[in-house]
């Protein structure tokens, strides 16, 4: 039986069909890579002043320093909300957390979570024709050297991907009384981890409200807002003198025209925005793995790999939007289905919202639209692929991905083992080879 596939809730999945055994044997194959690259060399994690401030409040809060309702000052210099130190003090005192490669390997295993989480609602919620990308999206997380990266990593957006997919998931099931309640707690949750998640959640609000208004529960979601916003109410106090001083814009029109945003959307999934992370050394990093002292430079044969897999993405998907063209309203919305209306949520709302004010985007301004970005990515290449050679096509593309993303991810953590980390890049020096 075929899902009944709407905007409002989620469909009857009773009949959810039973995996092949060839997609069972691929996702356990990228759990199992998704494992190895968060847990292993568990010293080799990136340690600067942020992740030992977190470290420390482990440590000293509740012992030799009271509770604060405010946590680290953030890049605009206003200060986090408590919550955002909570969610690491919390766990490190219920799992005896001493050290910062223990604390390290929480929000790992938080993150491997997620991923687990996030193959469980593509099989149960998602409507059958359209789970296949949500799978590969998370096989493309589980490998992808730039969420390998963070989900290593001691820091307030490391955290963000379990409650982004609960915020997904509760806002999927919106027309349910619990879920929309849940909807609008995770939402007032969220934003108090990290400042863009307030944009995220108001980003599905407000998608919702404008295109699918009758979907949600409204009373439930706004009582569950209120409770979630309780904390912030200390918060507000303590960081208004900040607010007043500090500039909303610091981009400029300029900036905003070069739709930074879009660029890192595409870039992100796809792991060409490598770069910044192995600043100043990318073209060493191209030149990895080293045989015998030698370049085999299989790095660059691999972002080779990944922008021509990119090209034939773009090509099939410029090719059914073309037969597509009269629908642009419909799509730019994303009427045709649930994935679609999420993913276009975050697309256009969260991008919109996060690009007029003109404030300078980073890279991971967009871990919170975990997983939405590489299902938007897999999309590319299966939606209206109905024709089994072309599902067969798109499926290829996207296994040479995984491969080569795999292979960015490997070298990358070996390289930061031999070299000790970036020690004059972003990444600086791994905690194991710091003086203690």
């Amino acid at each position: 039986m075929k899902p009944t596939v709407n905007l409002r809730g989620s469909p009857d999945t009773s009949q959810c069909p039973p995996l092949s055994l060839l997609a069972l044997l691929g996702l356990g194959a990228a759990l199992v890579a998704g494992a190895a690259l968060r847990f292993g060399y568990s010293q080799d994690i990136e340690y600067k002043a942020d992740q030992e401030w977190t470290f420390r409040k482990t440590q000293t809060t509740g012992r030799s320093e009271p509770w604060s309702w405010v946590g680290m000052p953030s890049s605009f210099g206003i200060p986090n909300p408590g919550f955002s130190d909570w969610v690491f003090i919390v766990p490190a005192r219920l799992f005896r957390i001493s050290s910062p490669p223990s604390l390290a390997r929480f929000v790992a295993a938080t993150n491997f979570l997620a991923l687990l989480l996030l193959m469980a609602f593509a099989w149960r919620w998602v409507p059958a024709d359209e789970r296949e990308p949500w799978l590969w999206a998370a096989a493309l997380l589980a490998v992808n050297p730039q969420a390998v990266i963070m989900h290593r990593c001691i820091w307030l957006q490391a955290l963000l991907p379990i409650f982004s997919l609960g915020l997904l998931v509760a806002w999927w099931h919106r027309s349910r009384p619990a879920a929309a309640l849940a909807w609008g707690l995770v939402g007032a949750l969220i934003g108090q981890l990290h400042m863009t998640g307030f944009l995220y959640a108001f980003a599905f609000v407000a998608w919702t409200a404008l295109f699918d208004r009758r979907s949600a529960r409204w009373g439930l979601w706004l009582v569950g807002s209120i409770l979630g916003a309780v904390p912030l109410l200390p918060w507000l106090v303590a960081s208004w003198p900040f607010t007043l001083s500090r500039p909303v814009s610091d981009g400029g029109w300029r900036y905003v025209a070069t739709l930074p945003y879009w660029q890192l959307w595409v870039s992100e999934p796809l792991a060409v925005g490598m770069p910044y992370h192995v600043q100043p050394h990318f073209t060493d990093y191209l030149a990895e793995p080293l045989w015998s002292g030698q370049p085999t430079y299989l790095v660059y044969g691999a972002y080779l790999g990944i922008i021509a897999v990119a090209a034939a993405l773009a090509a099939t998907a410029g090719l059914r939007l073309l037969r597509t063209w009269p629908g642009w309203m419909a799509a730019f919305i994303g009427r045709s289905s649930p994935s679609a209306f999420a993913q276009n949520a975050a697309l256009w709302g969260y991008g919109l919202l996060l690009t007029l004010p003109g404030v300078t985007l980073h890279p991971h301004y967009l871990t919170v639209t975990f997983p939405l970005q590489y299902v938007w990515l897999t999309r590319l290449g299966l939606v209206h692929a109905e024709q089994p050679a072309m599902r067969r096509w798109a499926r290829g593309l996207l296994a040479v991905l995984w491969l080569l993303q795999l292979v960015l991810s490997v070298v990358f953590l070996r390289y930061i083992h031999i070299h000790q980390g970036i020690p004059d890049g972003p990444f600086g020096t791994v905690y194991g080879a710091q003086p203690r």
